[in-house]
């Protein structure tokens, strides 16, 4: 069940980033109105409810995927989580990445470049991406355990990944029924995701005090 639902988080949160990197960056650079135009984007995306969003949705597209790939229901269930996780946390990236940008394009080697004629795509991948993958290494990682459990909270609704292919919600949906017969069953898969979620939610705090130049280091 490990296994389904780090693959289904991880490429969630590689569409999140890819997407909110890009707005992001186009964002806080351009300003004006395509500033202004994105920054509403962003807000309506963010003005949807993420889980109520999967829930409805699920049947509607994942039987359209799954008659259009013509395969059972996993793998549609998987890009379809996929895609719906990834597309509703990209505003959160787009965000912390439009203000470091703002910042960042006040500093004097940005003003250097932009004097010396630097083309718009030299600025954003030369000048300003190796500045940013601190805030994005470090979003990914506290990102991650929220998208675990909402696969987890989704298959234990039976809207998820679906049995027999075990994912941590389908198996703790499952074990309800054996709650008093074996108590085992929903223990051991409940305390993994438990550990699984604070052991992502320690490594993120970890990195952002690693990489935090004003962190304290003794």
């Amino acid at each position: 069940g490990l296994t389904v639902s780090l693959v289904v988080a991880v490429c969630a949160v590689m569409v999140s980033v890819v997407l909110g990197t890009i707005i992001g960056l186009v964002s806080g650079t351009a300003g004006g109105r395509t500033d202004w135009w994105l920054s509403r984007v962003t807000d309506f995306v963010l003005s949807f409810p993420q889980t109520l969003m999967l829930i409805a949705l699920s049947t509607i597209v994942i039987d359209a995927l799954q008659a259009t790939l013509n395969t059972d229901r996993t793998v549609p269930s998987m890009i379809f989580m996929i895609l719906v996780m990834g597309f509703f946390g990209w505003p959160y990236f787009a965000r912390i990445l439009r203000g470091q940008v703002l910042s960042l394009k006040e500093r004097e080697f940005i003003e250097a470049a932009n004097s010396l004629g630097a083309s718009r795509t030299r600025i954003y991948f030369t000048e300003l991406l190796p500045h940013l993958w601190a805030p994005i290494l470090v979003y990914s990682t506290l990102i991650m355990p929220q998208n675990i459990a909402t696969e987890a909270a989704l298959g234990f609704l039976g809207v998820g990944i679906q049995p027999p292919t075990p994912s941590f919600g389908s198996i703790l949906n499952d074990s309800v029924h054996y709650a008093t017969s074996d108590p085992a069953y929903f223990m051991f898969p409940g305390v993994t995701l438990f550990l699984v979620v604070l052991s992502f939610n320690l490594l993120g705090d970890g990195l952002r005090d690693a990489l935090d130049p004003k962190a304290d280091r003794q």
